[in-house]
């Protein structure tokens, strides 16, 4: 990602003997980095097409790798019923709070808050809007370390609707999620990974070199040290399905 300007990014390192060295992270030093991805807008995305995507979606696309609202109608089949299967999809993920890490056992987590609008500027609605979805997305974090610079890396590991319109029953509802896993396994979580490639340059430390080191995660504050990395790194609408 271009350079930011602003402060230094403060990080707690712990650094252990041996061959090869190994990195301890905290769970602030993620916290932060995740913070400046969300700052510059990278955690938001529109889906209008799945073109690209993995086989998670094969053969759910007919025509063509562009989304529209026929992709629904399995899932919520009265939609059918009163839109052409023609008109145009469009996702928004729109990631307004931040990032939420989560350590345990060496295991790092985020949890995004994300309000998902299914939209159709065909609609005869405001901005198109169908319907909103509230979910939370949660992504497993790996660092690593490649060449002497601290990376990042998300993989999907759940998804979790925590409001939908009273008008999706619950089978619907189940569909709708297990369907919007598969879209953002397929596109949203490469998008993620794309702006996740942040290098960022290790110091040596008692002249060690991090080169080749290797990473894990903990939860608790211990360090009593710490290394300075340089930075490199709504709601309110009316829709066609009210809550």
């Amino acid at each position: 990602m271009p350079p930011v300007q602003g402060p230094p990014l403060t990080a707690s390192l712990q650094l252990a003997t041996g061959r090869p060295p190994r990195l301890s992270l905290s769970q602030d030093t993620l916290s932060a980095l995740l913070e400046q991805v969300q700052e510059q807008g990278a955690l938001n995305l529109s889906i209008t097409s799945l073109m690209g995507s993995s086989s998670p979606l094969q053969g759910q696309v007919t025509d063509s790798s562009s989304l529209t609202m026929s992709a629904l109608f399995p899932l919520i089949p009265q939609l059918s019923r009163v839109l052409p299967g023609s008109l145009p999809l469009e996702l928004r993920v729109r990631v307004s709070n931040e990032p939420v890490v989560t350590v345990r056992d060496g295991r790092a987590t985020v949890t995004l808050k994300a309000t998902i609008d299914f939209i159709s500027p065909a609609l005869q609605s405001p901005q198109g809007l169908l319907f909103s979805l509230d979910v939370d997305i949660v992504l497993n974090i790996t660092p690593s370390v490649s060449d002497g610079k601290l990376q990042t890396s998300l993989a999907l590991d759940s998804i979790n609707l925590t409001r939908f319109p009273p008008s999706l029953d619950a089978a619907s509802a189940s569909s709708l999620t297990e369907w919007l896993k598969k879209v953002l396994t397929a596109i949203y979580v490469p998008s993620l990974k794309d702006a996740f490639q942040v290098s960022v340059p290790l110091p040596n430390v008692l002249n060690t070199s991090l080169r080749n080191a290797e990473v894990d995660i903990t939860d608790v504050d211990e360090f009593s040290s710490q290394s300075t990395l340089p930075r490199s790194c709504s709601g309110g609408a009316s829709m066609l399905f009210p809550f």
